[in-house]
């Protein structure tokens, strides 16, 4: 599903890629988030955003008013609790 992801996240909008990270699965680096930025901003025409720390929340959820999350775990509530 990884070139149905570039397609998906090509957008107007400027976006924030967080790492990849297996649960129960193999790791597979054909379909990181890493990779993923990468190729994104060779097609981008707006800013794409790379992670691998939490640090970013607090700065990210203060310079955009439009935040769609897209993912598993604990993250997610994170960065709705500086939402709130």
């Amino acid at each position: 599903l990884f070139d149905d992801f570039i397609i998906s996240l090509n957008t107007k909008y400027d976006t924030l890629i967080y790492k990849t990270y297996s649960a129960r699965e193999n790791f597979d680096q054909l379909g990181d988030a890493k990779r993923l930025h990468e190729e994104l901003k060779k097609i981008s025409k707006n800013e794409i955003f790379y992670r691998e720390n939490e640090d970013f929340i607090v700065d990210f959820t203060a310079h955009y008013s439009n935040i769609v999350i897209l993912g598993a775990g604990e993250l997610s509530n994170k960065i709705l609790k500086y939402l709130n």
